[in-house]
């Protein structure tokens, strides 16, 4: 249904070209511009991402009001990359765990890196984008 709703909006859906097999497709399918060799996107959402808009990538980000308390400590940031194969649960955990060991954030937030490339490697054996931000709150 994702692919025909892109394709409707004038986007080509393929795979990259496998060198090795001509003729064959590689990898995860990708969003293209209808004549041009980019994007290149394996998501069908792209926050403020205006070119693929144009061929139906949802670029416009879904934003959930939240009411924050004292009992919040902190707030976990990262691309998909991050959560693919880690779950919220996991993350919050893990941070709060290591900062009631006195663990300084962007030591936790290099750990939840390699964490995050570890399983990465181990489940596709390719790695994606990773980033992580790991926000103090400091209640007064």
């Amino acid at each position: 249904a994702e692919r025909a709703r892109l394709v409707g909006c004038g986007a080509r859906v393929e795979q990259l070209p496998d060198r090795d097999n001509p003729g064959q497709g590689m990898g995860p399918y990708r969003v293209w511009l209808p004549d041009k060799p980019y994007p290149g996107l394996a998501m069908s959402r792209s926050f403020g991402d205006t070119i693929a808009a144009g061929v139906g990538v949802i670029a416009t980000p879904a934003v959930e009001k939240v009411q924050l308390t004292h009992e919040d400590r902190f707030i976990i940031c990262g691309s998909d990359g991050l959560f693919e194969f880690l779950s919220d649960g996991f993350l919050v955990t893990y941070v709060a765990s290591r900062l009631a060991r006195g663990v300084d954030l962007p030591i936790i937030a290099k750990q939840l890196f390699a964490l995050a490339r570890k399983k990465w490697l181990s489940e596709e054996g390719v790695v994606d984008d990773i980033t992580v931000v790991i926000v103090l709150l400091e209640w007064q």
